[in-house]
């Protein structure tokens, strides 16, 4: 769509430039720019958000011992397929003490500072979901040894009709999860 816009675009300028040109001169030259697709997005909507954990948790028998992230996820499939079933691998910190290096300005994005760069923990779970409406899926994930999810990636998703869909790092199917913290039952 951007394509169509920029051909558009560089058109239109082409026949503004050749109509003001001299009576009986030769109409200039049309350059028409082409720009890159955009990378593959995921063909699943992905959201994430933190769960209370505080005390009126302690009594859930899914809770791990120690510590662990509650995680609210909500999966939007692409058709009217229902998602019944996910596997995600979540990336976070550990309890032990880490140094980060400051970042210097809004540009830098080299090695080592990819916020993912820095987990020590990775967690392949499982998470089963019930349906909100329509083709949305929600499910609450417990991440246990991490105190801060960093991302989160979907690995594959079984749906309804008993298909699953495997995603590779290039379906771009990773999410952070919201910085605010859900306190209330959702």
């Amino acid at each position: 769509m951007k394509s169509a816009a920029l051909v558009s675009f560089a058109v239109l300028l082409g026949s503004v430039a050749s109509g003001a040109q001299a009576p009986g001169q030769p109409p200039s030259e049309t350059t028409v720019f082409r720009t890159q697709p955009p990378a593959t997005a995921c063909p699943v909507s992905l959201h994430a958000q933190h769960g209370a954990t505080g005390g009126m948790f302690q009594a859930d028998k899914g809770r791990p011992k120690g510590l662990a992230q509650l995680l609210h996820l909500t999966l939007t499939s692409p058709d009217s397929t229902q998602i019944v079933l996910a596997r995600v691998r979540v990336r976070g910190l550990s309890g032990k003490a880490h140094s980060a290096q400051a970042l210097s300005g809004l540009g830098n994005s080299g090695p080592g500072n990819s916020i993912h760069d820095d987990a020590d923990v990775v967690r392949t779970l499982a998470v089963q979901f019930s349906q909100a409406s329509g083709n949305t899926a929600t499910g609450d994930l417990w991440v246990p040894g991490v105190t801060a999810v960093l991302t989160i990636d979907l690995n594959s998703a079984t749906f309804g009709d008993g298909t699953t869909r495997t995603f590779s790092s290039q379906d771009a199917c990773r999410i952070a999860p919201d910085h605010l913290m859900l306190v209330a039952g959702h």
